[in-house]
């Protein structure tokens, strides 16, 4: 799953997401969440903060699992 995949979702535009989480705001909508994740130290529930899917946490863990960036 992409950052933007992850905006497109939740309805919360890439720009807000990574303000919220303090990442550039040059970072690119086709990275994956679990590269991306790692690359900044953090985690699947600051992103789940970060688009307010804290209930969904299983949701992004499996699209993150399908795609192949973050094992469960």
């Amino acid at each position: 799953m992409t950052l933007a995949e992850v905006a497109e979702k939740s309805s919360v535009p890439i720009e807000e997401i990574l303000e919220r989480l303090k990442l550039p705001p040059n970072t690119a909508p086709s990275e994956q969440v679990g590269c991306f994740l790692r690359t900044h130290s953090l985690d699947m529930s600051a992103l789940r903060q970060a688009v307010g899917q804290d209930d969904s946490a299983e949701y992004f863990v499996r699209e993150s699992c399908r795609s192949g960036t973050v094992r469960p």
